[in-house]
């Protein structure tokens, strides 16, 4: 006579969690405007289209910021354009200075540990 095998509490649990686990991703995703099921074979690595390279600079607006651009005068956003890069450097600066900062603070420490 052979012996009916047993299902344990934690057993149940995994093979409950096996199945809600991916269904409330693709439901998740789904909720968000993705594709959940194009989410999974991509971090599966099962996805039929080519890899892109990730390595291009340029700027691929999303979906809303496409529709702000389209009504925008160009030469608006070429003064836009410029005023992003007067920040960005102004930005650079002032992390060169905090860094700057950072590491004069961090020499005055170590030289008041050894006295």
């Amino acid at each position: 006579m052979q012996r009916k095998l047993r299902v344990t509490g934690f057993a149940r649990f995994i093979i409950v969690m096996a199945i809600v686990t991916p269904l409330a991703y693709i439901g998740a995703s789904y909720y968000n405007g993705e594709d959940g099921i194009a989410n999974i074979k991509h971090l599966l690595g099962i996805d039929k289209t080519e890899a892109v390279d990730t390595n291009d600079d340029r700027f691929i607006p999303s979906r809303e910021e496409a529709a702000d651009l389209e009504g925008q005068d160009p030469e608006a956003m070429r003064k836009e354009l410029e005023q992003q890069q007067k920040r960005l450097e102004e930005l650079k600066r002032e992390n060169a200075r905090l860094r700057q900062e950072v590491n004069d603070k961090e020499e005055e420490l170590s030289n008041l540990k050894n006295q």
